[in-house]
């Protein structure tokens, strides 16, 4: 073995002995110092502020493409009253929950005011609600409209309505009594128990499985009332339309009034003893359908359109005055206490048996 390989191992050898002796001590770490926090400095646009001196108050804004939800414990025969609806279709719907939720889709948010709250239970009998918005720094600013493609509004059964709206759709099923006004839009209301009163400037209304009287206008639509009937003795109903046809099946009213300027008004029910109906248009035709035992006294007025009756009309005066408008006072059946009063000045009556 030369020189040069003899060197060679004995600094490996060196080497091997310094490590295997660093192994032995225990590792001398000196820890890093923490660094110093430093105050967040918020930065906006062309501004620095080095110090924030209060948090910031928080508004939620919902956008054109946001959906708004909010509810309140209520009595279970709370008042719930919507000044103002812009536009979107409202769907109100009555639950076992003494809750009214309100989800708005692509709208406007919505705030609740408590007007008054029981005082048995305290909690809200009578709420409105309305819009909140705000602008830049501005306080939140409330306004009596509600807008929103999609408005759905969940309250207790025995909740009562008030709404007014200008462009909207409106179903309300299975709350206790509505009182509804619309410039447009359809209006329609199911399973109420102790009423409607409804007017649309231009729009249909229908009213079907429900209590309670009954007030119902539109100036250019029609008017369709199935399986209604009084909540009380005396409850009346009343419907009427300026264009548009008014279809009534299954009433159960002792005093029913249903009058179309230019359109024609149908009957398909029963004929109460001591009960006053009256039927009129001005362009239009009446159909009276009836069971073939009904007994009351009738008083036709018509036009050109004559007056037919598929059941035994007993006539007992006939008034014919210049022109084409007669007038028949008569009998069907037996005759009896209920009084019906048809009248159109150009169109048919006719009377058929069920």
């Amino acid at each position: 073995m030369n020189n040069g390989s003899i060197k060679l191992l004995s600094s490996i050898f060196g080497l091997t002995l310094i490590l295997a002796a660093a192994g032995s001590v225990p590792a001398q770490v000196t820890p890093k110092p923490a660094p110093t926090a430093q105050p967040e400095t918020p930065v906006l646009p062309g501004k620095i502020f080095p110090k924030i001196m209060s948090a910031p108050k928080v508004f939620a804004r919902v956008g054109p493409s946001g959906v708004t939800e909010k509810s309140i414990a209520v009595d279970g025969r709370v008042n719930v009253t919507i000044p103002c609806v812009t536009q979107g279709d409202v769907k109100i719907t009555g639950w076992e929950r003494n809750e009214v939720r309100v989800f708005i889709k692509d709208g406007s948010p919505v705030s609740f005011t408590v007007k008054q709250t029981s005082q048995k239970s305290e909690k809200p009998v009578w709420i409105t609600l309305s819009s909140v918005s705000k602008a830049g720094d501005m306080p939140a600013a409330h306004s009596d409209c509600i807008w929103g493609d999609e408005i759905q509004i969940d309250a207790p059964m025995g909740a009562e309505i008030a709404m007014k709206g200008r462009e909207t759709n409106t179903v309300v099923d299975s709350v206790r009594k509505v009182m509804v006004t619309s410039a447009g839009g359809d209006l329609s209301f199911r399973n109420l128990s102790e009423g409607v009163s409804a007017k649309t400037y231009e729009g249909d209304l229908l009213v079907e499985n429900s209590q309670g009287p009954m007030n119902l206008e539109t100036t250019s639509g029609n008017i369709v009332a199935f399986g209604v009937a009084p909540g009380d003795v005396g409850d009346t109903f009343r419907a009427k339309t300026n264009s548009g046809t008014i279809s009534l099946q299954k009433l159960e009213y002792r005093q029913t009034e249903a009058n179309s300027i230019s359109g024609s008004v149908l009957f398909n029910g029963s004929i109460l003893s001591g009960g006053s109906y009256a039927f009129n248009t001005t362009n239009g035709s009446i159909r009276l359908g009836v069971p073939g035992d009904t007994a009351c006294s009738i008083i036709a007025t018509y036009g050109p359109g004559g007056l037919n009756s598929e059941l035994p009309l007993k006539a007992s005066t006939t008034d014919v005055a210049p022109g084409p408008v007669k007038t028949v006072r008569g009998t069907l059946g037996a005759g009896g206490d209920a009084v019906v009063k048809l009248t159109t000045n150009s169109g048919a009556i006719l009377i058929r048996k069920q």
